[in-house]
């Protein structure tokens, strides 16, 4: 059974900014995680973002799931050793 991650879009007002945040949840732990949300109107915003929310998730699933973590990188390897083998 392998973690996934849900996710949930909401404003949610900051004291400083008013950015809407884009929140989160392991489906394993519950744990939420949340990013801001600076624009989708710019195609490379859109790639950052999704590369913070998969940074975020790496850095959960090492903190909180190190076991899905380990197996994670472990195929990851894998699809680089086969790529540089093409």
């Amino acid at each position: 059974m392998g973690n996934s991650i849900h996710a949930e879009s909401k404003s949610s007002p900051d004291s400083q900014r008013s950015l809407p945040l884009q929140d989160f949840e392991c489906s394993v732990c519950k744990e939420k995680l949340s990013l801001r949300i600076e624009s989708f109107a710019n195609g490379k915003i859109v790639a950052a973002h999704k590369a913070a929310i998969f940074k975020e998730w790496d850095a959960h699933l090492n903190r909180a799931h190190r076991r899905q973590w380990d197996s994670e990188q472990a195929k990851k390897a894998k699809r680089e050793a086969k790529r540089q083998q093409s």
